[in-house]
């Protein structure tokens, strides 16, 4: 049965286009926008707006062109078509449940450790945690595209029953995302400072040091962040929804926790490394886990 809404790229380059012209207007309106037209959050948005409005209309486009093979198609209107939508549909919101709160947990992250900054070092505390939410996003996206790249690897090798492939493709991501963490973890250590005054200009404020001597400590959790991500969205891959929906739910709790639980023993150096001992009990957790699969 065809739906409507819910449709696949005969050609995944033209997709990867698409959206990297998306990516490309909204960076160059953030500038014309913010700096010259001196239009602040508003004009962000306003770029933001219009650059996922050229990726959908060159996507549109892609789609009702007629030498395209798969197109939009009508929507049945019988009983058993109904039916059988809605369960496909149910079915598509329970795989993307994991990501759903992979996001959401960030945002967690962010609140529990503001609120816990804001009561041991006050607001130059939460400045030194701010830059650490701005960058975990990135780190996050960097691992999400791993296993979003993965991901129909797995599922097409696993449907098949080549166990062995899809196992494959998953040490070749856990790899990458291993080295990857690596490099960016030496670079947070090694240039610490510099990146902080990419946020905090001023050497001699209280929030510069935090955030300097935050940020290693802050950057333990990589390894195990990616670990857990690409591990994750395998699970997704293979249908084992509890399972990751159980181990996302995980990862945002444990941290909360040792937001709460570290300080009391390390101070403030247990409120930097509360993400990371969340992340490493998460992973421990994985590999027991995987030696029972």
């Amino acid at each position: 049965m065809a739906l409507p809404f819910f449709v696949r790229l005969t050609n995944p380059n033209f997709a990867m286009w698409a959206m990297l012209a998306a990516t490309v207007v909204n960076i160059l309106l953030d500038y014309i926008f913010i700096f010259i037209f001196e239009w602040g959050l508003f004009g962000a948005a306003i770029a933001t707006d219009l650059g996922e409005l050229v990726g959908t209309l060159l996507l549109l486009g892609y789609l009702l062109r007629p030498s395209v093979s798969v197109r939009f198609a009508r929507l049945k209107m019988s009983i058993k078509s109904i039916r059988l939508t809605l369960r496909n549909t149910w079915y598509m919101l329970k795989l993307g449940v994991s990501s759903c709160l992979s996001e959401i947990t960030i945002a967690v992250m962010a609140i529990a450790g503001n609120y816990v900054f804001m009561s041991h070092l006050g607001t130059d505390g939460v400045a030194a945690y701010s830059i650490v939410c701005y960058l975990f996003p990135i780190i996050f996206m960097v691992f999400n595209a791993m296993v979003q790249s993965a991901q129909p690897i797995v599922s097409y090798n696993y449907g098949c029953g080549q166990l062995l492939r899809s196992n494959k493709a998953l040490r070749l991501c856990i790899i990458s995302a291993v080295v990857f963490a690596l490099v960016i973890s030496g670079v947070f250590v090694c240039f610490s400072g510099d990146i902080v005054s990419l946020f905090l200009p001023d050497r001699t404020s209280h929030a510069w040091q935090y955030a300097v001597a935050g940020l290693p400590l802050f950057a333990v959790d990589y390894i195990f962040f990616g670990i857990n991500v690409i591990t994750i969205g395998y699970y997704t891959s293979i249908e084992r929804i509890n399972l990751a929906m159980r181990l996302t739910l995980l990862r945002g709790i444990l941290p909360v926790l040792f937001f709460f639980v570290l300080p009391a023993w390390l101070g403030v150096t247990g409120i930097w490394l509360a993400v990371a001992a969340g992340d490493i009990t998460t992973t421990i957790l994985i590999v027991l886990c995987r030696k029972k699969v």
